[in-house]
């Protein structure tokens, strides 16, 4: 009976004494997440905060930086990610700062930025895709897609691209130009084909009777000549140009 005591306390003291072993799945996972403290230029982004942004969301500008969660960054990957920040014209002011996580496994990486003050609106002409189709496209290709865009000239150049890209599925021939228009009540921004309207070189004249010829052609020639063929605009330009010359003789419709 007392032999039996002892075997017993003997197995009790050596299960006490055994070595708890983790599971090996946890281990590997530990030792997969490279440690800040060995190796500062192989070390994953472990958060991204944004401050500083209304007109934008802090996914938007995270888009635009070319950052995400997980990439492994070093000093110049940084500097690179400021730098597509500001050539995209949208921010006036770009800077940051990143540190390493609590448990040095990570960068906590924090953007602040003072967004430009001046959005325009935009719209598209001439070009072989409705507005909700173009709108679209812009909005899954474009990080800093909106209603009213920045006037900057990499901004509308990168929009220009996406939309070439996309019409070139529609056996668009020509490229996408963006140019920033004066038009009332505000500037806005055109997306229209980079081939310029063929412009007038030269008018004439029929079925006027009241107004002599020459003093038509010395009407219109200054403000027709050289400017767009487009019905739009040449029915605007003989408005604004040719109808006071006929209502100053008292004709009341000039057609």
């Amino acid at each position: 009976m007392l032999k039996s005591s002892w075997i017993l306390a003997f197995a009790l003291l050596a299960n006490a004494q055994a070595p708890v072993r983790k599971p090996a799945t946890a281990k590997k996972a530990a030792e997969a997440i490279p440690s800040a403290k060995a190796d500062p230029d192989n070390v994953p982004l472990a958060t991204i905060q944004v401050s500083g942004n209304k007109l934008y969301t802090a996914k938007q500008i995270i888009g635009a930086a070319g950052v995400q969660i997980g990439q492994k960054m070093k000093d110049a990957d940084f500097n690179e990610m400021k730098t597509r920040l500001e050539k995209t014209g949208a921010f006036e002011v770009v800077s940051y700062r990143y540190e390493t996580t609590p448990d040095l496994r990570g960068y906590a990486l924090k953007i602040d930025i003072v967004e430009g003050l001046q959005l325009l609106p935009y719209r598209f002409e001439d070009l072989p895709a409705t507005d909700t189709e173009l709108r679209k496209i812009l909005e899954q290709k474009e990080p800093l897609f909106g209603v009213r865009l920045p006037p900057s000239k990499a901004i509308l150049e990168q929009f220009a691209l996406t939309l070439t890209t996309f019409l070139a599925t529609k056996d668009f021939k020509d490229g996408v130009v963006g140019r920033v228009i004066s038009e009332t009540p505000e500037l806005a921004i055109v997306f229209r084909p980079a081939t310029p309207d063929p412009m007038v070189g030269q008018f004439s004249f029929t079925g006027h009777k009241l107004v002599d010829t020459s003093t038509l052609a010395n009407t219109f020639a200054p403000v027709i000549i050289g400017t767009s063929s487009k019905e739009k605009e040449v029915r605007a330009m003989l408005d604004s140009g040719v109808r006071p010359v006929f209502e100053a003789k008292g004709l009341m419709r000039v057609a």
